[in-house]
């Protein structure tokens, strides 16, 4: 009797392609499959991690797809060539160099989708895992059935039904040292932690399926309703204070709203606590490409800019920079309504009837800038240690030169080089969103 396979998740008239390695799932996936009508080609990777075992999973694959009467592509990899280019391990680097294959074939015609053989221990494990490294619902959902170009339609299907699948076809299969050792997080789980699980509360494996079950409907329904409120409230920049008035959601709602941007999830809380801190001005937070800016509650998302220690002319009204011109009335206003925003330069208008050069560049050691409403001059070094930058986000800090003087040291302090007058009549507002 065949198992309850998701054929409702394969689109009719579709060519599978099958990971195939040998194993007692890929095995009965493969079979499964056949049995129930859906064309199928397998494939097999050949990693040659195992030496002459990688070659007996190579050669069983060969026998069974002969068996089966079915097409079979062999590809051999060099997993220490690719390790060497990205830096990945070997996990990652075979994970990666599957996949990548198995597109290729996809787009040069020869299938439709590709088949998995994860079943429901295998969805339990990745909940657990999940759920140990303090995922969300996107993580505790467990595995899609349908992720893309991936069908997994076995996720329904335990471990045992599909050895006792294998025994009524008479089909064998071979097994990975690899899967024996508990070095992997995920082996543990499967030897010792899920059993005794399963031994303690008879029947959790089924009920755990159905929890995650509802977790995956829960979380599709979370996200139907997160489109309508990314719709209304996704603002470049987005409006933290606003956010706050959502209490506990508040966190919840920055994290989905920045999405992509690269921000930790251990960002997210300081970014809410720092807004709440209207004594606070503005601070950065660094991504990978670059740096979030919250500035009197409005967080701006890094741009793709090459963050680099090198000069950089520039205009001011490209980006990353914006320029608009202000009456004099309208800056006085926005001035004493305290709405002056240190994301904004603030310059007498007629610095623009004049050609200037304006270069954008890192702080560095001994940069010296004469601050507005002081006398003197001041390190720049000292005004990131008065507005306590962490020593990792101040490489991140950038100056606006006019002319080789420090105008501005952006997002804390300007010059009183060409600043804004009683005879001044219109204000240029330089503003800076990287």
């Amino acid at each position: 009797m065949t198992p309850h396979l998701r054929l409702d998740i394969i689109p009719e008239g579709s060519r599978l392609i099958v990971g195939l390695s040998g194993g007692a799932d890929s095995v009965a996936l493969l079979a499964m499959l056949l049995n129930s009508g859906v064309t199928c080609l397998a494939t097999h990777c050949n990693f040659g991690l195992r030496g002459d075992e990688s070659d007996r999973d190579e050669a069983h694959c060969r026998a069974l797809c002969d068996r089966l009467d079915v097409e079979l592509i062999v590809k051999h990899f060099d997993v220490s060539a690719r390790r060497k280019a990205t830096g990945e391990s070997i996990e990652m680097a075979c994970r990666s160099l599957r996949y990548n294959w198995w597109n290729s074939l996809i787009d040069n015609g020869l299938a439709d989708y590709v088949a998995v053989g994860h079943h429901m221990e295998d969805n339990v494990e990745t909940f657990f895992l999940n759920l140990l490294r303090g995922s969300g619902l996107k993580g505790l959902k467990g595995m899609d059935p349908v992720s893309g170009r991936i069908l997994r339609p076995m996720l329904d299907i335990k471990r045992c039904e599909i050895e006792r699948y294998l025994v009524d076809m008479g089909l064998t299969y071979i097994v990975d040292s690899s899967n024996l050792s508990d070095e992997y997080k995920r082996n543990k789980l499967r030897h010792n932690i899920l059993p005794a699980i399963e031994r303690e509360f008879p029947g959790a494996m089924d009920a755990m399926s159905r929890s995650i079950g509802l977790l995956a409907g829960n979380n599709a329904l979370y996200r139907h309703m997160l489109k309508d409120f990314i719709h209304k409230q996704d603002t470049d920049p987005i409006d933290v204070n606003r956010l706050l008035e959502m209490g506990e959601a508040a966190e919840t709602a920055l994290y989905e709203l920045t999405s992509g941007w690269g921000l930790g999830t251990r960002q997210i809380p300081d970014i809410i606590r720092a807004a709440a801190d209207s004594t606070r001005g503005g601070k950065w937070f660094p991504t990978p490409s670059g740096s979030c800016l919250l500035d009197r509650g409005r967080l701006y998302p890094p741009r793709s800019i090459q963050q680099s220690d090198t000069d950089r002319e520039i205009a001011i009204d490209y980006k990353p920079f914006s320029l608009d011109i202000i009456g004099k009335d309208e800056f006085d206003r926005l001035r004493r309504d305290g709405k002056l925003s240190s994301h904004s330069l603030y310059l007498d208008a007629t610095i623009l009837d004049q050609p200037h050069k304006f270069v954008l560049r890192s702080w560095r050691q001994g940069d010296r800038i004469a601050p507005f409403g002081m006398r003197g001059t001041r390190l720049v070094s000292d005004i990131l240690s008065d507005a306590k930058i962490p020593a990792n986000e101040k490489k991140q800090i950038r100056i606006l030169t006019i002319d080789g003087t420090i105008a501005w040291v952006i997002g804390l302090r300007t010059s009183r080089h060409y600043s804004v007058t009683t005879l001044t009549e219109n204000v240029a507002v330089v503003t800076y969103r990287p």
